[in-house]
């Protein structure tokens, strides 16, 4: 298991900044080459979306092209329709649950391929 790294809470205070306060977050019980939690955010007047924010794809640089330095930690962010149903119930469904899954391993591809 690796644990959160000393990122996560300046990226959560950057979410709850400037995306909406973090209604709830889907922790990742076992990682490998990086701990990758996703943050949800609920959907209001002026974004009225469901947002989902990895936590963890930073943590580790990744390797940017010449001249993108600067995104060499970066993480990912996904709008889902505001009824999606997230609940633990609805996500014993995979229908429900790609999203979260998605973002999970969408995040690991830069590290597990040095891309």
């Amino acid at each position: 298991v690796i644990p959160a790294g000393p990122f996560t809470q300046p990226i959560e205070d950057h979410i709850d900044k400037h995306l909406g306060e973090r209604a709830s977050v889907f922790h990742e019980a076992v990682s490998d080459l990086v701990h990758i939690d996703i943050e949800v955010i609920e959907p209001t007047t002026a974004r009225p979306y469901i947002t989902l924010v990895t936590n963890g794809m930073s943590h580790r640089p990744t390797n940017a092209p010449v001249g993108a330095e600067e995104c060499r930690h970066a993480e990912l962010v996904l709008a889902l329709p505001p009824d999606w149903p997230l609940s633990e119930a609805a996500l014993a469904d995979e229908r429900n649950q790609w999203p979260i899954r998605m973002l999970q391993e969408l995040a690991r591809l830069p590290h597990r391929y040095n891309s």
